[in-house]
């Protein structure tokens, strides 16, 4: 998924990812909102890139994957993260990290 666009239908924003697979903080998946776009705007951006990513990786929310919960988390180097957790068709949790440090409390 890395550089390519997120799904334009849950926010109308084309969003961009860099990183790794998501499947620790060390490879989190780098959430890149367009410049310009800040405050609670970026978070609501922010956040939809999110589960257009996880909708490209597994498919359709409620179909292919559940929601389970969503954590904020600290990293180093005052870097933030979302893990968000959601269940597979399989019945399996998954963790996925966001890095989502280009956005989150820009104004």
């Amino acid at each position: 998924m890395s550089g390519s666009d997120a799904n334009l239908g849950r926010c109308g924003v084309p969003c961009s990812y860099a990183g790794g697979s998501g499947a620790t903080i060390e490879d989190a998946v780098i959430v890149m909102i367009p410049a310009g776009i800040t405050g609670s705007v970026a978070d609501v951006v922010g956040v939809a890139a999110e589960y257009a990513w996880l909708e490209d990786r597994y498919g359709p929310r409620d179909q292919a994957w559940k929601f389970v919960m969503q954590r904020l988390l600290d990293g180093p180097e005052g870097r933030h993260y979302d893990c968000l957790t959601s269940e597979l068709e399989d019945r399996t949790r998954r963790d996925i990290y966001f890095d989502i440090s280009n956005f989150f409390m820009k104004d």
